[in-house]
């Protein structure tokens, strides 16, 4: 009885972010794909941990919408991320210096809305875009732009999307490793933590949308976020 209780006071004492190492990742070839449209207004979230540094000069495909890119985000060889609509020219262009490391996350948030554009690293607003039109299109890829072979050479996890463009405490909170499952889950349109493991990886979001993986599988450590809400441990 006692050995239980010394161990039932260590799991109440464990962060839930210690947990959330134990997980698992897609890696660079894995793609997801689904028949989801990009809402009107929206903010889109991933964790990316790289297998390259800021000025590899190399293209780096994160997730595009449809064939034409509507939103899509990338770096390019020009040693900058481009993350927004392509037509007409309507991206947020932020500079890579510093934003990625060999071997570390980054939380890599993008929102948008008639207002404008904004992308966020690890909480921090890196670069905006004003007033436009969206013209959001279907079918999302994670990691590769449709027929093309450029692969996002890393770790990727916690694809998640939401109708809405969050708040500042909001991305912060995923930022700091908060679910998307407790950050304005009823925005939320699709969330896919890439678990790694087979080649149909759940959806977690309201609608489940089928996930196709092309590619093999990974295990490696993942995002450090909270599989679960906290709220819901216990029930």
């Amino acid at each position: 009885m006692k050995r239980f209780l010394i161990l039932a006071l260590i799991l109440c004492l464990v962060p839930a972010s210690a947990w959330a190492a134990r997980a698992f990742v897609t890696n660079s070839q894995n793609i997801s794909s689904s028949g989801l449209t990009a809402p009107s207004a929206g903010t889109i979230s991933v964790w990316i941990r790289p297998n390259w540094n800021s000025g590899d000069s190399s293209v780096r495909e994160f997730w595009t919408f449809g064939t034409t890119f509507e939103p899509s985000c990338q770096r390019f060889s020009d040693n900058k991320i481009y993350c927004g609509f392509v037509s007409p020219e309507n991206r947020v262009i932020v500079s890579d210096t510093g934003v990625f490391t060999s071997g570390k996350w980054v939380n890599l948030v993008f929102t948008y809305s008639s207002a404008g554009e904004t992308v966020y690293a690890n909480a921090v607003s890196v670069g905006t875009h004003g007033a436009f039109t969206p013209n959001p299109t279907a079918n999302y890829r994670i990691g590769q732009l449709t027929g093309s072979s450029q692969t996002v050479n890393a770790g990727m996890a916690e694809f998640a999307v939401w109708n809405r463009v969050l708040s500042a405490n909001e991305i912060t909170a995923v930022a700091q490793g908060s679910s998307p499952l407790e950050v304005s889950p009823t925005s939320l349109l699709v969330y896919t933590p890439l678990l790694g493991i087979g080649t149909a990886e759940p959806d977690w979001g309201p609608s489940h949308y089928a996930q196709t993986v092309n590619g093999s599988p990974a295990f490696q450590a993942h995002a450090p976020v909270q599989p679960y809400p906290q709220v819901r441990y216990g029930q």
